[in-house]
């Protein structure tokens, strides 16, 4: 895989006391993860994991499970927010704007 962090932008993310990645709970995020954890040697013991559970999917509430065990499995703190869609059906036809509103 093409490393896509340069030298300079790892050294300065070591430099930080911590760094909080958001991520989803898809692929992609859990990817973007997996390399900060490998790829670019980042402290694992500084990473913050930070998941928006929007509700809205059958697949939010396995996405958080998996995310929430697999930072326990690796050390890693895990900052989550359920955020309660059902309170306000009448905004969910445009679901990516409550839920962007909502966080």
């Amino acid at each position: 895989m093409k490393k896509v962090l340069t030298d300079e932008i790892i050294n300065k993310l070591n430099e930080q006391e911590y760094i909080v990645l958001g991520v989803s709970g898809g692929v992609d995020s859990v990817v973007l993860l997996d390399m900060f954890m490998k790829d670019y040697r980042i402290t694992n013991s500084r990473l913050v994991v930070a998941h928006v559970n929007h509700g809205i999917r059958e697949e939010s509430e396995i996405e958080y499970d998996y995310l929430k065990k697999f930072c326990s499995d690796n050390d890693l703190y895990f900052e989550s927010v359920k955020l309660n869609t059902k309170e306000n059906p009448e905004l969910l036809g445009n679901s990516e704007k409550f839920a962007r509103d909502l966080r």
